[in-house]
């Protein structure tokens, strides 16, 4: 699944780089990576539940703990889910927001398009960033956790 999400991550870095900006890639992208991240953590959470279930596998941690090493990780969960549902979920990024801009000239280049993430505590992320550093939390997570076949 992580394999997965670099490759959507990957996607979306093609659709900013195109010219015109491929706008309906970049939005299609960004919900299909909401979605792969979220798959990943049903199986990281699925893996850890089996490697823990002796000594116990508590997952209100577990949520804290992918909060604290994936920061938008509610985001794609809120976002997933009202993919899936096909109504509009905000149970773990309260506030949150996601809307295309259109920025001539943004940061000196010529892309026309930006998604910005809107989080309830006056943080926004750009989807020029974003997606690569949420690919390389998870990396780091997995990482961590010992889940990764070598040479990943």
């Amino acid at each position: 699944m992580w394999i997965k999400l670099r490759w959507e991550a990957n996607l979306i870095k093609e659709a900013h780089s195109k010219r015109p900006v491929d706008a309906i890639s970049l939005m299609f992208g960004a919900i299909n990576f909401a979605i792969t991240a979220r798959a990943l953590e049903d199986w990281v959470s699925k893996e850890l539940h089996q490697r823990n279930r002796r000594s116990g596998f508590n997952s209100a941690k577990y949520r804290k703990d992918i909060e604290a090493a994936i920061p938008m990780q509610p985001a794609f969960r809120d976002i997933a889910n009202t993919a899936k549902h096909g109504s509009y979920r905000a149970e773990n990024w309260i506030g949150g927001t996601v809307e295309l801009v259109h920025m001539p000239g943004l940061s000196g280049t010529d892309r026309e398009f930006a998604l910005i993430y809107h989080a309830d505590d006056g943080h926004a992320r750009d989807s020029l960033s974003m997606f690569e550093k949420a690919t390389n939390d998870w990396l780091r997570y997995l990482n961590e956790q010992k889940l990764l076949a070598p040479g990943l």
